[in-house]
């Protein structure tokens, strides 16, 4: 500015005291121009950091209010906020620069911008131009300081906008790239010139440790050195840009932005499952020049991609994977407050997400609207919303082609094995008798050490031992009769039991209410008569089931997780599992979706080929929100067994009232085909009782292989596999 420009513009600082007077700052600024530069520079500042403490209208500290134009020209205690055309004699100036001790402002906040006080500077030395010539209505104070205005006025901000294409500065001697034009501009403005330029020697070592993180070799920096090819730097660029080293280098940083290690931490410090997949991910990602928006969507639902990447020559879901960021998040150990633990965990999830991708600290929000960034604390839990509603869960990435590898020929190599051996069995049956009543087999010991009614050979066993005794054999079967009837009598009650809640999950409609993922588990339940193949030993088959789900339908090796909905413990509650598996499949209640084995967070195994019911005690929980799993050892979100085969087969869940005693016992329904056989031949001796055995296996046997087996002739025929 010239000195007669200067003049104009304090002429004009002295006008600004008359409003009937005109106003002008010389040719370069109308007054127009200087009221826009306050509302669109100056306003929007003392509306969002100064008005809530120096208003008109309830609070104006230190006597000071800045909301209309006489209230920040009026003398306070400590001077007059602004005296136009004075800037360094101005307090607000003053306290804005942190030059007076005890009064630097905004109180409680950072420094304000140097540009922006450099606006304020501005403002004053031309006059300090303010339309507001009236003190704002308490109404009117609200409005513009509500914070709907204050996140209007946020998304302004040069970072929240839209990427532009700005004109490039003029071409210079020193380099005619685009960013570099930028640089030089800025070092003209402030004196400075451009270093000189490296050397070849140190150039590459500059590079090297750019790109890859590592020096260069001495063949390397020779052949550079010596090469006289005008693209030399350029092909030096390329070289190691496709370095696979480059990618290993830069995605350590990525890994730093979302807190990447290999364990929770707290007690225990428990590995986090396949953790390197997640880091071998970002590597080859950078290295596949994977762009920025790509890798970003991956990471925030890349298992929900309607076009996923694929890598063809692993087999996997690369996408999937961008989601696991998720799961690096530290867990104590065991909290006795679980929905605590949950928005803790929670929480860094999202302070991680908005530092690394958006570079906002979204975490602030969480008691109340943003102090700074353009956030409000709506914002903050929606996006808690969507994160908390989601399960830890181990993720299969391999293509949909390789989990159902073999799948088609697999189902069709059990119905010819299922038709092969019912064949097989039938015609072993003429035997079967004589085997039942040889003293010298090996079933005659089975027999002999059958004392318990849910073993097959108890009735057997039960009649020769009445009848050695002198006991009426009418008798003896009729009291067997009496026991097996009001056993069903007690199950019908059972079924009818007003649980909290009872998932027949046999029943399609049960099973949907559930979640189910994982190569293993059906898109219906399994009727009764599935059967897995045995994978070792003699038998061709491991076991016969009834109605229910079941992860090894075809194999033990594929997965399985089967979850419950949320259900809210708002008693005490006892949860039963009606259940079989192996392999060191797993069974838990989960809270508030903690992942972690814990004193009161118990993971068990299941580890019975033969149905039980399983119990949880609940009642420390009440009031606290969970849900049921089931996993193969592989597959659950935390605690994974080292096991390749693992399975689980489900009936039935019950959640019911504490203290109610279990539900009834069903390990003797195997044996309803056998009463079954007995009320059409009305047995009247030991033969008899053999030969309701038989007819009872025939007539399983026929219906197993013809499709039409029930539940308890399917456990009839397991009771005599086993």
């Amino acid at each position: 500015m010239n000195s007669l420009q200067y003049v104009a513009c304090a002429a004009a600082s002295l006008l600004l005291w008359f409003p009937e007077a005109p106003q002008f700052c010389g040719a370069q600024e109308s007054a127009p121009a200087r009221i826009e530069f306050f509302e669109s520079r100056i306003r929007p500042v003392l509306i969002e950091r100064c008005y809530e403490c120096h208003n008109s209208a309830h609070t104006a500290e230190a006597d000071v209010a800045l909301d209309f134009r006489d209230g920040i020209r009026e003398a306070s205690t400590n001077g007059t906020p602004v005296i136009p055309g004075k800037p360094d004699e101005s307090l607000l100036l003053k306290v804005i620069r942190h030059e007076i001790d005890g009064l630097e402002m905004p109180d409680g906040g950072p420094k304000l911008d140097a540009d922006v006080i450099a606006d304020f500077e501005k403002w004053i030395a031309g006059g300090a131009a303010d339309p507001r010539d009236a003190p704002p209505t308490r109404e009117e104070l609200v409005q513009v300081t509500s914070w709907e205005a204050t996140l209007a006025a946020r998304r302004r901000w040069w970072s929240l906008q839209p990427i532009e294409n700005p004109q490039l500065p003029p071409v210079n001697d020193w380099s005619n790239h685009p960013i570099d034009r930028f640089v030089y501009r800025k070092l003209r403005e402030h004196g400075l010139h451009p270093a000189a330029a490296a050397d070849r020697r140190r150039l590459i070592r500059r590079l090297s440790f750019a790109i890859t993180g590592l020096p260069p070799t001495v063949d390397e920096i020779d052949d550079f050195v010596t090469d006289d090819d005008p693209r030399a730097y350029q092909r030096l660029v390329e070289r190691l840009l496709q370095s696979e080293h480059f990618g290993e280098r830069w995605a350590r940083h990525w890994m730093d932005w979302v807190r990447y290690a290999d364990s929770h931490g707290s007690e225990g410090d428990p590995a986090i499952p396949h953790a390197y997949q997640y880091r071998d991910y970002l590597i080859r990602a950078f290295n596949g020049d994977v762009p920025y928006d790509q890798l970003l969507r991956e990471h925030v639902a890349g298992d929900l991609l309607p076009d996923p990447r694929i890598n063809e020559d692993l087999g996997i879901n690369e996408s999937a994977i961008g989601t696991a960021h998720w799961r690096l998040v530290f867990h104590g150990f065991a909290p006795t407050d679980a929905l605590d633990e949950k928005v803790r965990f929670t929480d860094d999830q999202i302070n991680v997400f908005g530092k690394a991708f958006l570079g906002l600290t979204i975490s602030c929000a969480r008691c109340h609207d943003h102090k700074f960034d353009a956030i409000s604390q709506a914002d903050y839990y929606a996006l808690f919303g969507i994160l908390g509603s989601c399960r830890p869960a181990m993720h299969d990435v391999n293509t949909l082609d390789r989990q159902m590898l073999h799948q088609n020929r697999l189902s069709e190599l059990k119905r010819q094995l299922r038709h092969q051996i019912a064949d097989s069995w039938l015609e072993q049956l003429d035997g079967l008798a004589s085997r039942l009543t040889d003293s010298t087999s090996i079933l005659a010991e089975s027999i002999k050490a059958a004392e318990k009614p849910e073993q097959l050979l108890y009735m057997l066993a039960e009649v020769e031992r009445q009848t050695s005794k002198g006991v009426d054999f009418a008798d003896s079967w009729q009291q067997q009769l009496d026991a097996w009837d009001r056993e069903q009598r007690a199950m019908r009650a059972d079924h009818q039991h007003n649980n909290i809640g009872h998932w027949n999950l046999a029943q399609p409609d049960d099973y949907n209410r559930w979640f189910a993922y994982g190569n293993g588990m059906p898109d219906k339940p399994s009727v009764a008569g599935e059967f897995a193949v045995a994978v070792e030993g003699e038998n061709v088959v491991a076991g016969i089931y009834p109605a229910g789900v079941y992860s090894h339908g075809l194999t033990t090796l594929h997965r399985g997780v089967l979850a419950s909905p949320r259900i809210q413990l708002d008693d005490e509650y006892e949860v039963w599992f009606h259940i079989v598996g192996g392999g060191q499949s797993m069974v838990r209640y989960v809270v508030q979706n903690y992942p972690r084995d814990g004193t009161v967070y118990p993971i068990n195994d299941i580890g019975s080929d033969r149905w039980y019911w399983h119990k949880y005690d609940m009642s420390y929980w009440t009031g606290d929100q969970v849900h049921l799993e089931l996993a193969t050892a592989k597959d659950a979100p935390l605690q994974v067994r080292d096991q390749d085969r693992s399975w689980f087969g489900v009936r039935q869940v019950l959640v019911r009232q504490a203290g109610e005693g279990p539900p009834h016992n069903r390990e003797r329904e195997f044996a309803k085909p056998l009463f079954a056989a007995a009320a059409d031949l009305e047995p009247q001796s030991i033969d008899d009782v053999v030969q309701c055995y038989v007819v009872a296996l025939r007539d399983s046997i026929e219906a197993w292989r013809d499709g039409h087996v029930s539940d308890s002739q399917a456990l009839y025929l397991n009771a005599f596999l086993q």
